[in-house]
Order: C-alpha cells, then structure tokens, then sequence
C-alpha cells in the first residue's frame, strides 16, 4: 500500500468507529424509555368493513344475436367512396370451382369479408357466417349486393330466397 493512502485509510476508519460507536447523545428525548401510560385506553376492536354489495351477475350476450340498431348505424356510419368507372362488370362470378374452398370454410361462422358478386353467398352458407362484409371497386357488384340484401332480409329462409328467383314469383 502506498504511504498516503495509510493515513487515508486509518482516518476513514477511526471515522466509521466513532460515528458508530460511542456514548449515546445527551440529549433528554435520546435515551429515555417510553413514558408509562397512565389513562387506560379502551382497547378498540379492529373495524369490521362492510361485506361489499355483491357484483351483479353479468348480463348474458348472445354472440350469435343480431347487431342491435346502434350497432348497424355505426357500420352505416360514414361517407362513402367515389364511385370509379370500370370498362367490365363482374356482376356474375367467373370463378367455377367454389367447391375448392369449401373443406377450408365451413361451419367456421364469425365474420365474413368478401369482394366481387354472387360467389360469396355460395361460402358465407358454407361458412354459416354471421356478421358479412361485401365489397368491391365497381359500383355496380355494390348495387347488386344492395339489392340481394333486400331479398335476403325480405325472406324467411334461404328456401324462400331461392324461390324468388324463380318464374312462378316474377309477380311478387
């Protein structure tokens, strides 16, 4: 060791000996013992809370129910885009194998998000999807989907749907 760090080092400890050690401080309040108690204290009983009011049974939501009218208007809600001029209409699908699809989709339910025309009615059955969005750039598969719409929620069952595209119903 150094010869300057010895002396350092021999006052840091002589230091630490004496900050913890020593006679205690003079003062009346450092070494008195804690006064007597010369009232008698009613002993208190620790408070007793309360039980809590019981939580109320959560209400049951039907995830398979239909969007309550606040619910649509929210998915109303908003401005809709330009319409954008296409030189060809896909208003009858050219897809011919839906059927690839089916084994990936079926009895999925939950949401169903879709573009262009007739081919997503043939999955969302397949899927039993509850909740569908359908879209498309051309104007006129929005149109048409609008139109489906009407009859789909004009129809009791898919049977009466179909049945509306027969002959026998071109008066209704």
């Amino acid at each position: 060791m150094s010869s300057l760090r010895r002396p350092l080092l021999a006052s840091l400890l002589t230091s630490l000996l004496l900050a913890c050690g020593g006679t205690p401080p003079e003062s009346p309040q450092a070494a008195q013992p804690p006064a007597d108690k010369t009232e008698t204290e009613p002993e208190s009983e620790p408070a007793v809370e309360p039980e809590p009011e019981p939580e109320p049974e959560p209400v049951a939501v039907d995830p398979w129910a239909p969007l309550s009218a606040e619910q649509m208007a929210i998915f109303h809600a908003g401005d809709e885009e330009e319409r954008i001029n296409t030189p060809e209409h896909y208003v009858k699908t050219n897809e011919r194998r839906h059927d690839v699809w089916f084994p990936y989709i079926a009895d999925k339910r939950g949401a169903y998000i879709g573009v262009a025309a007739d081919q997503n009615y043939t999955l969302i059955a397949v899927a039993k999807s509850e909740l569908v969005f359908l879209m498309d750039l051309d104007w006129r598969v929005a149109e048409l989907h609008r139109a489906y719409e009407v009859l789909i929620e004009a129809s009791e069952t898919p049977q009466a749907l179909h049945q509306r595209f027969h002959a026998s119903s071109e008066e209704e």
